[in-house]
């Protein structure tokens, strides 16, 4: 899937959706809207965390393993069996592992991480990602009996992963960890790792999820039904079916965020100490003269580049 912007030639629609938002922004303000704008606004450095590391390290390896799918279905030959292709993948999934955390050792050893007790930990999961895709293609195999380019031309749904996309017109912009592609439409999956909610799913990802079906469907010129969160610690994957009243509700949240960073007024703390406790940013935020002193550098600068 190619990149995407929406143009547009009207100057009046570029003015009310200026800036381009990340669609992430969203989740951010739902989070705090004034961490939102400590972030975007003040420009406050928020820490890397032991968890964010081995998140990343995890979409690292989804990502190397999408990007090999097409060499590895064209590779299977007539007889092999399930057990066969599964040991294959299997063995390929843990070199890119290891690969990554190869990668990653520097950051893995600032949080006192080891390279095995992290392979260990990591490759259940990707020995469940590589029993799902072999059994999807042995099944579509034994259907259709074809191999080879053939195999690979026909089978769904086809994976990319990273997908960037952005529209001018909505006044977003995205990665998306995933989008499966099918003949008729396409479906974004966004990975989230941590704790999850014993149903549905987590407010803020409902909405990123949502924001990228949106900008999918713009990106086809076609409506995009449905989307999902795969919580990784759990192999839980979780459907958001799309409707009018989610659009709306993107939409509106989009208009907040632009509000929210391009405004010069520091928003009030929320009343909710768990989200202020964990928080990387809470001793920035609640040091008033490092906060004062930060707004009278960003609003100077402000001045300068508009003056």
């Amino acid at each position: 899937m190619a990149n995407n912007s929406n143009n547009t030639s009207s100057s009046a629609q570029a003015a009310n959706y200026t800036p381009i938002i990340p669609v992430t922004s969203l989740s951010t303000y739902l989070f705090c809207k004034r961490k939102l704008f400590l972030e975007k606004v003040l420009k406050i450095y928020v820490p890397v965390k032991e968890a964010a590391i081995l998140g990343s390290i995890r979409h690292y390896c989804y990502e190397k393993i999408n990007k090999i799918e097409e060499t590895l279905v064209k590779s299977i030959h007539p007889g092999e069996t399930l057990e066969q292709i599964e040991s294959r993948y299997n063995a390929i999934y843990s070199n890119i592992l290891k690969q990554t955390l190869i990668e990653n050792k520097y950051n893995l050893k600032r949080f006192n991480l080891g390279l095995v007790d992290q392979h260990n930990k990591i490759f259940h999961l990707l020995k469940n990602e590589s029993k799902i895709r072999t059994k999807n293609i042995f099944n579509f195999i034994k259907e259709k009996n074809i191999y080879g380019q053939g195999l690979w031309d026909n089978f769904t749904p086809k994976i990319q992963s990273e997908v960037n996309i952005t529209s001018n017109t909505l006044g977003m912009r995205g990665i998306i960890d995933q989008v499966e592609i099918y003949p008729h439409t396409v479906i974004p999956v966004e990975f989230k790792t941590g704790k999850i909610p014993d149903t549905g799913i987590w407010p803020n990802h409902r909405i990123q999820v949502s924001a990228y079906m949106l900008l999918l469907e713009y990106y086809h010129n076609q409506p995009i039904s449905k989307g999902y969160v795969y919580y990784l610690d759990t192999l839980d994957k979780r459907q958001i079916i799309s409707n009018p009243f989610l659009k709306d509700e993107v939409l509106a949240l989009r208009d907040k965020v632009i509000e929210t960073i391009t405004g010069k007024e520091l928003p009030d703390f929320i009343d909710n100490k768990n989200k202020c406790n964990a928080c990387d940013l809470k001793e920035k935020c609640h040091n008033k003269e490092f906060i004062d002193q930060r707004m009278q550098e960003t609003l100077a600068a402000k001045i300068l580049t508009t003056s």
